[in-house]
């Protein structure tokens, strides 16, 4: 019966050990469950940053996308301006060149009145001589 306690020991002692070892193993998983806990949640926690900042970079391009869209907007408008600018500068040349060559002949004519057309003084209509411009003066003076 000594040997039959001492058998029953034995097995007692190895299921102990067993059980330990069980024990161990399953606090190493625990441990190994609460690292894998923690590193989910440490990436969680990464993943949220990485998304109000992706979220924030969204709303400041799209800001600037606007600030640009606005400054496309003026550039339109301001080249639309420049052109009627350019059409009006233009017609005030064509305007300016048409007077310019008015002033000229006006010039001309009063430096050389040949080519008008010939009005005679008001006293001589009125005597109903007709004296053709290229007379001579003895004969326009008669």
């Amino acid at each position: 019966s000594a040997e039959e306690d001492q058998k029953k020991i034995r097995e007692l002692e190895e299921k102990v050990r067993r059980m330990e070892v069980e024990q161990l193993r399953m606090v190493e998983e625990a441990k190994i469950n609460e690292d894998v806990k923690a590193r989910i949640e440490r990436e969680k926690e990464d993943s949220r940053r990485e998304i109000d900042n992706s979220r924030r970079e969204a709303t400041r391009l799209a800001t600037e996308f606007d600030r640009l869209q606005n400054k496309l907007e003026d550039i339109d408008s301001l080249q639309t301006e420049i052109k009627t600018l350019r059409d009006t500068v233009t017609a005030t040349r064509s305007d300016l060149a048409t007077e310019r060559r008015k002033v000229s002949e006006l010039q001309q004519a009063q430096a050389d009145p040949s080519h008008l057309p010939y009005t005679p003084p008001p006293e001589l209509e009125t005597v109903g001589v007709d004296v053709p411009r290229d007379a001579p003066l003895s004969y326009q003076f008669q």
